[in-house]
């Protein structure tokens, strides 16, 4: 959670960094990127962090504890164990 700004060029988690390296940039054609894996099942979603099987910053505990939300900087909240 954000102003929009620093969500757009200042992204903390990586999912949301993910995202946005998604969006075509300008008229140069390129090809589009995708995030790896697929979208998780949401009747059974996966234990901890539920961005963690597609993560390219996944480390152990990301697979077994869910993060809190933090305030990474003023009115920026990020719920990823890379800022504990």
């Amino acid at each position: 959670y954000g102003e929009t700004d620093e969500i757009f060029f200042n992204s903390k988690h990586p999912y949301t960094q993910k995202l946005m390296e998604c969006i075509p940039r300008g008229k140069k054609l390129h090809e589009l990127q995708t995030i790896a894996g697929s979208v998780p099942d949401l009747i059974k979603p996966p234990t901890g962090c539920k961005f963690h099987p597609r993560c390219p910053m996944a480390f152990d505990i990301c697979s077994k504890e869910r993060p809190i939300l933090k305030e990474t900087v003023p009115n920026h909240t990020v719920s990823c164990h890379l800022y504990d």
